[in-house]
């Protein structure tokens, strides 16, 4: 008998570890600069319906970003380097969008 473990994911893993139906599914906490509050966070948030949607509601730092999309945890939004490689942009643009708002 074999577990499957699971990388996390924003739109369905908690914060620890859980036990899923496939096998068990790693936690948010558990990627490196997420920590308990931000998790928490992402979980009650969740789901979201893209990488702009997930960055505008969270507003997670670049070192986050590159953190959850290294572990797997953005990988329903595109490919981790992609990710990584755009987040600081896609923070900018929505951080001048909330300024001429405001």
């Amino acid at each position: 008998m074999g577990l499957k473990v699971q990388a996390p994911d924003v739109n369905v893993s908690q914060s620890e570890f859980t036990v899923t139906e496939d096998g068990i599914m790693v936690g948010l906490t558990l990627l490196r600069d997420v920590g308990r509050d931000l998790a928490d966070r992402i979980v009650s948030e969740a789901p979201y319906t893209g990488l702009r949607d997930f960055c505008a509601r969270i507003m997670p730092t670049t070192t986050v970003m590159k953190s959850l999309a290294a572990g797997g945890a953005l990988d329903a939004f595109g490919a981790r380097l992609g990710i990584a490689t755009v987040s600081d942009n896609i923070l900018t643009s929505i951080r001048k969008q909330r300024k001429k708002v405001s």
